[in-house]
């Protein structure tokens, strides 16, 4: 994990940083998280020496690593329950899943004998993103009413919103298959041909 300073405001003893954690998640996939975050009072995720470098704690790193196979939406929410921690954003991106011909494919997704289908996810949380919204074919929408309910309040309270993308990479012959598939999901994906 690496924890750079973007800014210091000595006088309001505030720190931004930008965190950044590459992982190979448990299910197989690439994972990166980006935050950016800033820090007022006491070091929850690093302290600021006198030349502005971060020199990052071990429970934030133990916390960040620990929620990294959950979505961007719940890493915001349980950074800024932490006190004296601001969260601007949380983006999560993922490379793959990836199928094959011979694999188990996600309900509906038709991989063509000899074929492929690499995906790539785009999932963040925060104060800048203009509306909700939800481009991912693959995204968890079962999560019952009570649950999203209560993250609409947590969203309205912190002033984020979320959005959610999916890219995908196949054989040329398999690309109107997969914005087919896309469509039936009720998304509009990018579907690179190749």
């Amino acid at each position: 994990m690496n924890v750079a300073v973007r800014r210091v405001d000595r006088p309001n003893q505030l720190a931004h940083f930008h965190v950044v954690l590459d992982k190979l998640d448990a299910s197989g996939v690439f994972v990166r998280y980006s935050i950016d975050v800033a820090q007022r009072g006491a070091p929850a995720i690093a302290s600021v020496d006198g030349r502005d470098l971060a020199n990052q704690s071990d429970s934030f790193h133990a916390l960040i690593y620990q929620f990294t196979s959950l979505d961007a939406e719940f890493m915001f929410v349980k950074l800024a329950s932490m006190a004296g921690l601001e969260v601007e954003r949380v983006l999560k991106g993922t490379v793959g899943p990836f199928f094959l011909d011979w694999m188990q494919a996600p309900e509906g997704l038709v991989v063509a004998p000899g074929g492929f289908v690499g995906t790539f996810g785009l999932d963040m949380a925060a104060v800048d993103v203009e509306a909700t919204r939800d481009n991912d074919p693959f995204s968890s929408s079962s999560t019952d009413p009570k649950t999203r309910a209560t993250y609409a309040q947590v969203a309205h309270k912190l002033g984020y919103r979320v959005f959610k993308d999916r890219k995908f990479v196949c054989p040329h012959a398999m690309v109107s298959d997969l914005r087919a598939f896309t469509e039936s999901c009720g998304t509009r994906n990018v579907v690179y041909g190749v």
